[in-house]
């Protein structure tokens, strides 16, 4: 996470394998709890002290595949 966040929450649909797939995402620290599902509108609340609004758009950036790109399949962290 970027530095000085410790807490972040929403609703994503995130690239898979598969395809997309939406999910909850909830950070606390360095956690990181995915729930597939939610409701609302789509989107992420960084919470943290001395954020710095470039480096949490860079995070949030490089997170985000560009048009044409796909998940690499044999490359995705597993998650359970």
């Amino acid at each position: 996470p970027p530095t000085g966040a410790y807490r972040a929450k929403g609703t994503l649909t995130l690239a898979t394998a598969e395809g997309p797939r939406r999910y909850e995402v909830a950070l606390v620290g360095r956690r990181v709890e995915l729930r597939a599902g939610g409701d609302g509108t789509e989107g992420l609340v960084v919470i943290g002290v001395d954020l710095d609004d470039d480096e949490v758009t860079h995070f949030l950036d490089r997170a985000v595949l560009a048009a044409g790109e796909a998940v690499d399949a044999d490359a995705a962290l597993g998650l359970h």
